[in-house]
């Protein structure tokens, strides 16, 4: 893995100024080296804004001409599995921002997607026990383990699963992974 990070971040709306603040407060490690947004607007001024080199229209022009280690997709959600099965397809691992998805269904074919194309799936989920602004971070890795990291979160609430299983609703399961509160 390199020493220093390339992201992507697609989806400069309102929200998105959050998520362009972080990652150029996390600049020690990690290039913020394009966003994107469909309306090519916002994102050249979020670009001017951040001091992001490169900005696009469109998201699939940005993966053909980035090289990205991981993209954080700040998008609505109706936008969602599109976005994160452009990034499987090229082999991105990617952040989504919550909700993640309107089904249960979606969540399962975005998973299954990035599991089949051997990158992470992550969903930026804030965590109420810790306060406003605060984010509990866990990743779910292709081999179904949840391990603390420090620059993406799963809702495991959504997605746990065992080690060769196919993702269920941890409620169907009759469990919850530790430490994680039923809601």
């Amino acid at each position: 893995m390199p020493s220093r990070l390339r992201a992507g971040l697609i989806g400069c709306g309102f929200y998105a100024r959050n998520h362009l603040h972080a990652w150029r407060d996390l600049a020690d490690d990690v290039d913020l080296v394009a966003v994107c947004d469909r309306d090519e607007g916002k994102a050249e001024e979020a670009a001017k804004a951040f001091d992001v080199p490169r900005f696009y229209g469109d998201a699939a022009r940005m993966f053909e001409n980035e090289r990205l280690d991981f993209v954080d997709i700040v998008t609505t959600m109706p936008s969602h599995k599109a976005l994160v099965l452009l990034a499987a397809s090229h082999k991105v691992p990617g952040i989504v921002q919550k909700p993640f998805a309107s089904t249960w269904q979606e969540c399962l074919d975005m998973v299954d997607a990035c599991r089949d194309a051997g990158v992470p799936l992550m969903v930026r989920q804030p965590d109420p026990v810790t306060g406003p602004g605060a984010t509990h971070h866990e990743r779910w890795d292709n081999d179904g383990a949840f391990t603390p990291h420090t620059a993406s979160a799963l809702d495991i609430r959504a997605l746990a699963r065992e080690p060769g299983e196919r993702a269920q609703h941890p409620e169907a399961l009759g469990r919850v992974p530790e430490g994680r509160a039923r809601t």
